[in-house]
């Protein structure tokens, strides 16, 4: 299987468990884009979420899944400049604190965003260093 394949395939499973973990810690009933889905079909059931008080898995576990994903998908694309998913990572996170009905800001966030990015870089440059 192609290596693009690969990565594709592996972003689409970080993606959907970001969005799982979600949903089974954050619940729906408080999400904006829900009650508009289900004024128009409801098909979404509304739940309360909270099923742990880890704050691990509570606050980073799903900004971890959701950033390694975009990577994958930049990277099945040949983008290797990391400096556009740390921005915009970087510019929800300060939405967040401007508006607060996006979400909840938090520094770690933006920090996990930070070490990520620079484990990629690691990973991409290591890995260009034995293509040569």
């Amino acid at each position: 299987m192609n290596g693009n394949k690969i990565k594709i395939i592996c972003a689409n499973v970080l993606l959907i468990s970001a969005i799982i973990v979600f949903l089974f810690v954050h619940g729906t009933n408080n999400l904006l884009l829900v009650h508009y889905i289900n004024s128009l079909i409801p098909i979404i059931p509304l739940v309360s979420g909270k099923i742990t008080n880890c704050p691990l898995l509570t606050n980073y576990i799903v900004d971890f899944l959701w950033y390694n994903s975009f990577i994958l998908y930049l990277l099945a694309f040949k983008i290797r400049n990391l400096i556009f998913p740390l921005t915009l990572s970087i510019l929800l996170e300060v939405l967040q604190l401007i508006f607060p009905t996006l979400g909840t800001f938090d520094i770690f966030d933006i920090l996990l965003y930070i070490v990520l990015t620079l484990i990629w870089k690691l990973i991409i440059s290591i890995k260009l260093c034995n293509n040569i």
